[in-house]
């Protein structure tokens, strides 16, 4: 989940039986404004798209825990980005 007027992203564990969330860590510091997260479909990586900033940070999904690592710097976009697509597998 974005916040983005505290330049942050959580992330929560699922509980598969009821639903419930809980959060994993501390929220993660990302760049100015984030206003989205997309999780590839093998679960490794999440984008966030920052819309003041205007750009995509990345991070890698440890498999075990949830926590985020960014993935090197951010990457620059078009003004004010909403949103981020995956498609296809990542190599």
């Amino acid at each position: 989940m974005t916040n983005h007027n505290s330049n942050s992203v959580s992330v929560f564990a699922i509980d598969p039986g009821t639903g419930a969330l809980t959060a994993v860590g501390s929220p993660v510091a990302t760049v100015t404004g984030p206003v989205s997260v997309t999780v590839d479909f093998l679960g490794r990586f999440a984008f966030v798209a920052s819309d003041i900033s205007n750009n995509v940070s990345v991070f890698a999904i440890n498999g075990n825990t949830g926590a985020l690592t960014a993935v090197g710097s951010p990457v620059a976009s078009a003004t004010g980005p909403a949103s981020v697509t995956t498609t296809g597998k990542i190599q």
